[in-house]
């Protein structure tokens, strides 16, 4: 099929047509789709963007509105969603049409492999499809971002941001088990050092075990709830 535009202006200096109505034919010319929208894109992936009146939606190539035009503005469907802009903000919605991810975004990406990037407050970021935060907001534009979504957290960055929640749980978990074996290895060296009678010595090597022992555990504990919150965070953004 190709576009078919009737009633409108075309502009050879911009190679663009303005006005009139748009719709699509096929190759004999015969209308497939109604001549009677405001624009509309080419097909990608089976559908096209249609808009009408300042709305926007979706077409699939029977001309069925499989996303009605109600939205200000919208993405192309990827891998079952369909980012889409409305009141000033942009969110996802499924192929029924019901709402997904809310509309908290300043602008939005399509979803691939199964990430899409979002800014927020000017910063961009990667979600998934719950609209758990992946990768927080802390690049100025989308392209910083393309080798993670790509290639994976190992190429992010040569030094990631500790502000980067994949990474921070990750550290945490590691400092939870580097502690972990200090104390085991405190322990044994300890028992070594016991002497076999119960001298001043004896209790003073005891006492020191107690105390680096709370430490240590202190360290561990604390550890582990900080990387619980921060997941636990994750998933309210």
């Amino acid at each position: 099929m190709a576009r078919k535009n009737i009633g409108g202006k075309y502009i050879e200096s911009e190679d663009t047509v303005t006005g009139g109505k748009w719709g699509f034919v096929d190759t004999s010319g015969r209308e497939i789709i109604p001549i009677v929208y405001d624009n509309v894109s080419i097909f990608k992936d089976g559908f096209a963007k249609a808009s009408l009146n300042g709305k926007y939606g979706l077409l699939n190539k029977k001309g069925n509105e499989v996303i009605p035009l109600i939205y200000d503005n919208i993405e192309y469907t990827s891998e079952g969603m369909t980012g889409v802009f409305m009141n000033d903000k942009w969110g996802f919605i499924d192929s029924k049409g019901e709402k997904i991810i809310p509309f908290r975004y300043k602008n939005v990406t399509s979803f691939e492999n199964g990430m899409a990037g979002v800014c927020k407050n000017g910063k961009w970021g990667l979600i998934d499809k719950k609209g758990r935060v992946l990768v927080s907001y802390m690049y100025n534009n989308i392209s910083q971002l393309e080798n993670y979504r790509k290639t994976g957290i190992r190429h992010l960055e040569k030094k990631p941001e500790m502000n980067n929640i994949l990474y921070n749980n990750a550290i945490g978990i590691y400092k939870a088990w580097a502690a972990l074996f200090v104390e085991a290895a405190f322990l044994f060296m300890i028992n070594m050092l016991l002497p076999a009678e119960k001298t001043d010595v004896f209790w003073m090597l005891i006492g020191i075990t107690i105390i680096v022992s709370f430490l240590l555990f202190y360290v561990i504990i604390n550890t582990i709830q900080k990387s619980l919150k921060r997941r636990i965070e994750s998933r309210r953004r």
